[in-house]
Order: structure tokens, then sequence, then C-alpha cells
């Protein structure tokens, strides 16, 4: 017996060559009819929010006439009922559009605006714009868009739209 192992046989056919795929630039991420839905939204939220907080600002204003606890419960839900239809309706269809822009069913939209009505109650509903401006522009980023310290660029935004709607995307 030998300290050496035994040699195999040679394979006088050299292995496949391997590829590797990566991406190409001829392909893009998306449609240009989804960013545009989605950068509509994104942008919409923000006059959605400034009527959330011109609310907020005039139920404070009308909060100083009130004299009894009744009238203070009667204002409270006053202000309830109009602030969450208010932004319900105005943030649907922003919220239709972010939801097109990411491919959901129509359910979600009127899930998220139902949502945000009930939200803007309470403090001002940023935390609902929040959300939803952040699942916009995580999706928008997507698409090769970088934001800034202030959030994205509508410039840069429709510079990408017109370079999908010029590779007939």
């Amino acid at each position: 017996m030998s300290d050496q192992p035994p040699v195999p046989p040679s394979d006088p056919t050299p292995p496949p060559q391997q590829f590797a795929q990566y991406p190409r630039g001829e392909e893009a991420y998306g449609s240009s009819e989804k960013l545009q839905n989605l950068m509509e939204g994104y942008f919409g939220l923000n006059w959605v929010f400034l009527v959330n907080v011109v609310l907020a600002l005039i139920s404070r204003g009308l909060g100083a006439v009130v004299r009894t606890p009744e009238q203070a419960l009667i204002m409270f839900l006053g202000f309830v009922v109009v602030v969450f239809a208010v932004i319900a309706g105005m943030s649907y269809p922003q919220n239709k559009k972010i939801g097109i822009g990411m491919g959901w069913p129509p359910a979600n939209s009127i899930i998220a605006s139902v949502l945000m009505g009930l939200n803007s109650v309470v403090c001002c509903g940023i935390i609902g714009f929040i959300v939803m401006q952040s699942i916009a522009a995580n999706e928008m980023k997507r698409y090769g868009i970088t934001g800034g310290i202030f959030g994205l660029k509508k410039s840069a935004i429709q510079a990408k739209i017109a370079e999908l709607q010029a590779m007939g995307r």
C-alpha cells in the first residue's frame, strides 16, 4: 500500500464555460405611467397635509369660543367628523395614484385614505403622510431616482419619466 492517493483518470473535455447575468443598459425598472402616478401622489399629499394643518389651526381658534362642556363636546365631535371626511376624501385621489404606481389592488388605497383620515385627528395625521410618502419615495428610488435632505426633486422624476417614455416604456 502506498501513502499517496490514487490519481484520478484525466478527463479530455474541459469544463463548460460559465456566464453571469448582469443588467444591461436597455432594461429599466417600471413604466413611465407608474412613475408619473407615484410622483403625482407623492407631491399631492403635500397639499393634503397643508389642508390638515389649516383645519387643525382653525379648530384651535374655534376652541377659544367654547363656554360649556356641552359646546366643547359638540365642537370636538364636529371637528373629528369634518377633518376625517375632508382628509380621507382629499387623500384618496393621491393614495389611488400611489396605489397604481405600486401595483396595489384598489382596496389598499381606500384603506390608506381611511386610516389617514382617522389619524388626521391626532397630531395632524403626520404619521400617515410620512408613511405614504415613504412608500412612494422608496418605489421611486427603485427607478434610480435619488433624493436629498428635503425629499425627492420633481425635476429629477420628470427627467426619468421622459427617459422611460423615450425608451418606449
